[in-house]
């Protein structure tokens, strides 16, 4: 094939001049007549508003503003990234967590620097050639005509007479399916496929039909095929996670996406749905530590915003509440407080002026300072007191928020009207079924114990030392529905129970058993905390000799 009737223009977003040089010569001599270079991000998506490429080039490393993933991010976000173009990444970065992350947003090809001339060109001529052989195809697809598109590549299938094109062509048919959602078209194809030979996409393409088919255990059978290879693990467990939330094993669900992010850590969506699951779970620590990522990975990203400030404030402040080392509540509140002079020195309105007030008064009650807390909130008591409040996707986290810290200051009251308000707001289609999840707990909760988990298990204690085992047990046990998260809740309540002398046999008093040696097993714990457990399971099986 005579690539140079196909090739037109190309851009190169690189910032270091013997690079471009290097790239620029590559390109000419390979049949571009027209190439652009750009050093800065910004730049590069001004030009690919007002130019159309046939191929975009981008190297990992550039400064002052997005780098090489952050760019390629919002280049696919805003769709300036057609199916017709060929983009080729260029890594600074050959660890696998870089390369993984890069993997995931699905470029034509990944080229480690630094690379020869020779190199190069053959890399780009094999994707090219891929993308021209078939531009008919991907052009339909440029127009979203996904239905001229399918019968074009029926054509070239027909036709092909080199079979090590056709498992490319049958992939590409095969993600049309999956764009469209024909899933019972698409089980029978990816079926077919794998009769064959079993492709990994083809594995992957047959999970996603049977999740969308309600057929969980064969997508679990798939699944256990994927997680064997290395390039289809991470899909594997995003697969894995989405089963899991369907079952509302969210606890299964919360180690898979643990699992996943540590694979690919800069994929913003997947920390955010660790964020939705770990506050779930009520794993504080979880949430707090993704949050934080999540503020890490997101400068100069299409992610940055005031919310992912705000996420990883109350995220401090969750974790704060059920903390009973003060020097740890201490330095949460001290990076919380650093946080909010980010967000108000670079996002400025009224409704971020609002949410900061409200986060900032749960923060004087995390010091012990409800008087100013209070008075932080004296508008939204009355707003709250006086109209419903309207809540949609953009502000359901704001309402929790305040519901939370109406809750958290004694004003049970009003904070019972906003958890009523966010369950009918979970009705309609636009909330998500994770936040519906968590608000069905936390009103739930919330109506049935008003103290904070370090009240709870305070309280506990001091009914435990004055011999009051019944008032301990359900203190205790109040607390560890809170934090099921807490090893030192786990280890009161299970003493509790064992030195009440009640019938750990019994269904229910088993189960909170089961549930606190879950939660010490898979907690670090201190040596005291490891001989003290050892000590309660010896009296375990002393009791029941």
């Amino acid at each position: 094939m005579d690539l140079k009737n196909h090739l037109h223009s190309a851009l190169i977003i690189e910032q270091q001049p013997l690079a471009q040089s290097h790239l620029k010569y590559s390109l000419t001599n390979i049949g571009f007549d027209n190439v652009d270079i750009v050093d800065r991000s910004y730049l590069a998506l001004r030009a690919l508003k007002t130019n159309r490429y046939d191929l975009i080039i981008c190297a990992s490393d550039l400064s002052k503003g997005a780098d090489g993933y952050q760019l390629y991010e919002q280049i696919v976000a805003e769709g300036l990234l057609l199916p017709s173009m060929t983009f080729i990444y260029l890594s600074s970065e050959n660890d696998l967590a870089s390369s993984q992350s890069v993997i995931e947003l699905n470029p034509d090809d990944v080229i480690l620097k630094p690379f020869t001339t020779q190199n190069i060109e053959k890399r780009l001529i094999r994707s090219l050639s891929k993308k021209i052989a078939i531009k008919d195809v991907l052009l339909k697809l440029d127009q979203y005509d996904y239905k001229a598109a399918n019968l074009k590549l029926n054509n070239h299938i027909s036709n092909n007479k080199n079979p090590l094109k056709i498992p490319y062509l049958m992939k590409m048919k095969g993600d049309i399916i999956l764009s469209l959602q024909h899933w019972d078209s698409g089980e029978r194809f990816f079926s077919k496929v794998i009769s064959i030979h079993p492709h990994p996409w083809a594995l992957l393409g047959l999970t996603e039909c049977q999740i969308h088919l309600e057929k969980t255990e064969e997508a679990l059978t798939s699944i256990e095929q994927l997680f064997n290879q290395p390039q289809t693990k991470l899909a594997a467990l995003d697969h894995l996670s989405v089963i899991n939330q369907k079952l509302h094993d969210f606890d299964k669900a919360l180690v898979v996406l643990k699992q996943a992010t540590e694979i690919s850590p800069r994929n913003i969506n997947r920390l955010k749905e660790l964020v939705s699951v770990a506050r779930l779970t009520h794993d504080y620590e979880c949430q707090h530590e993704a949050s934080n990522h999540i503020i890490r990975n997101s400068k100069f990203s299409i992610h940055d915003s005031p919310q992912i400030y705000l996420s990883a404030v109350r995220s401090a402040i969750d974790l704060g509440l059920t903390s009973f080392e003060e020097e740890d509540v201490l330095r949460l509140i001290h990076s919380s407080q650093s946080i909010l002079g980010s967000i108000k020195g670079s996002f400025k309105s009224d409704a971020i002026t609002s949410q900061i007030d409200v986060v900032q008064a749960r923060l004087f009650n995390l010091k012990n300072e409800k008087a100013k807390a209070k008075e932080l909130l004296s508008d939204s008591i009355k707003r709250v007191e006086h109209q419903k409040i309207y809540i949609d996707e953009t502000n359901q986290d704001d309402v929790l928020d305040l519901a939370k810290a109406f809750h958290e200051l004694g004003l049970h009251k009003l904070s019972h009207i906003l958890f009523n308000e966010l369950a009918e707001y979970c009705q309609s289609p636009e909330a998500s079924s994770l936040f519906s999840q968590y608000i069905a707990v936390e009103k739930s909760l919330r109506n049935d114990i008003k103290e904070s988990p370090k009240e709870l298990n305070n309280k506990a204690v001091s009914f435990f030392e004055a011999g009051h085992l019944d008032d301990a047990l359900k203190a205790f046990d109040s607390a560890f529905k809170v934090m099921p998260k807490s090893s030192t809740i786990a280890l009161n309540l299970m003493q509790t129970l064992i030195e009440s002398n009640l019938n750990i046999e019994h269904h229910e008093l088993k189960t909170i058993i089961i549930r606190c040696k879950k939660t010490i097993l898979q907690s670090e714990l201190t040596e005291a905390q490891t001989l003290r457990f050892e000590k309660l399971n010896e009296m375990l099986e002393q009791q029941y000799l």
